[in-house]
């Protein structure tokens, strides 16, 4: 176990320096590309290898992540474990906030092209309206052991009903396993008609997990940048 965070703080300590001398998400990968999004992750060193096909929100919210790591890659704790708010009860958990808003660019109320957007995650297990009927519900989700569902939304509802296009992403990293991915939030289908929204249920495995959201979306004609925004939970 020292030794794997003792490799997490010195990935963490160089995440700044990796993440800013990525190449541009449109030119050509310098390794064979990698499922990000696979179940249960894959290793850091990965995460951060396969960082540049990734758009530039999706690389500042890799980098977030990692600052967020670094605290219990120096063994001074987990912030999954000392921040969450989330509780959970048997097969039953509730969802936390994301430690503060997304700054959403491009898309606001009036002649003021800036918006925000609220993110939560909610743990596994969670049965909620069961595996048929709890799928893509917002307010009722089924979230199986070892997974999270992550949850993000504009909180202008001038951007209502619908979300036209997005590339919305979650970059997550368990620190029990020390492994991660990146996964792409679908729309869900349960109150569009309220906010802009999107969601994923993602397969993290179990143990404190630290995540950040970021990427771009598009309203209409607007097409707005959704910058990072950072939260954790603890999966069971």
């Amino acid at each position: 176990m020292s030794s794997r965070l003792s490799r997490l703080a010195a990935l963490c300590a160089a995440a700044t320096l990796a993440v800013a001398s990525i190449q541009p998400a449109h030119a050509a990968p310098t390794t064979p590309p990698v499922d990000l999004a696979q179940a249960g992750g894959v290793s850091v060193d990965t995460l951060l290898d396969q960082a540049h096909t990734q758009s530039t929100e999706v690389q500042q919210a890799l980098m977030k992540l990692m600052e967020k790591a670094e605290p219990a890659a120096n063994g001074s704790g987990s912030p999954a474990a000392a921040e969450t708010k989330a509780v959970q009860r048997g097969d039953v958990s509730t969802k936390s906030k994301f430690f503060y808003p997304a700054p959403v660019v491009g898309c606001g109320v009036g002649d003021l092209p800036v918006t925000g957007a609220l993110a939560t995650v909610q743990p596994g297990p969670n049965y909620g309206a069961g595996p048929v009927f709890g799928k893509g519900n917002l307010l009722q989700p089924y979230i199986p052991e070892g997974h999270a569902y992550f949850h993000i939304f504009s909180v202008d509802d001038r951007l209502a009903p619908s979300v036209k296009g997005t590339d919305m992403k979650v970059v997550w990293l368990n620190l029990a396993t020390f492994k991660g991915g990146i996964a792409p939030l679908d729309e869900s289908f349960l109150g569009l008609n309220v906010h802009a929204q999107t969601s994923a249920l993602v397969e993290t495995g179990p143990g404190p997990v630290i995540a950040a959201i970021a990427g771009k979306t598009a309203f209409g004609g607007d097409s707005c940048t959704v910058l990072p925004t950072v939260g954790a939970t603890t999966v069971s």
